[in-house]
């Protein structure tokens, strides 16, 4: 099991074998990460010309980078922090915190943390928890149990709805942001 870095030295694909690095200041040319492999992303990508990668765990961790065009399995987990974001597709648990986002689709269990967010019109396929003041945006959608820790982590539920104190929500299967609005 190796951890290779993707700095984007040729272009913007995932496919291609000359954006991979065996060490993250990028003195060692590694190969497109395998099954067995983890990924640390240090630079956008923007697509993925070869088939769908499984890795074990992935790692985005630079402010302002953002994981597209690329469908992946993600067999640990896929971690988002800072200000990047997921706007691909990824089968996976993964994980959200600083004021990351995702605009993608997942299909997998994510926890929010921070001021992180599930983005309008992105879809996660499985349960969400938010804490801190991360949120579900208008049209964000949640095929699963939902919990929120606190009422800012409920940016789109109208106040008084909940009480203005920590509480523990959990949202029936199948809602979305812009449902949340009609809780009795």
């Amino acid at each position: 099991m190796a951890t290779l870095y993707f700095n984007a030295a040729v272009n913007t694909n995932w496919d291609t074998n000359g954006n991979w690095w065996t060490d993250e200041a990028a003195t060692e040319p590694g190969n497109k990460p395998t099954s067995a492999d983890s990924a640390v992303i240090l630079a956008s990508v923007a697509s993925n010309s070869g088939g769908n990668p499984t890795i074990i765990n992935l790692t985005v961790a630079t402010n302002g980078v953002t994981v597209a065009g690329v469908t992946m399995t993600v067999t640990g987990v896929a971690a988002f922090s800072g200000s990047s974001s997921n706007n691909g597709t990824i089968t996976g648990d993964c994980t959200f915190s600083g004021s990351s986002s995702n605009n993608g689709t997942i299909t997998g269990d994510c926890t929010f943390s921070g001021t992180s967010y599930n983005n309008n019109n992105s879809i996660i396929t499985g349960n969400a928890t938010f804490t801190g003041t991360s949120y579900i945006g208008t049209g964000g959608t949640i095929t699963g149990t939902v919990r929120m820790s606190t009422l800012s982590a409920a940016k789109t539920i109208q106040t008084g709805l909940l009480a203005d104190s920590s509480v523990s929500t959990t949202v029936p299967n199948g809602i979305n942001g812009s449902s949340i609005l009609g809780l009795p």
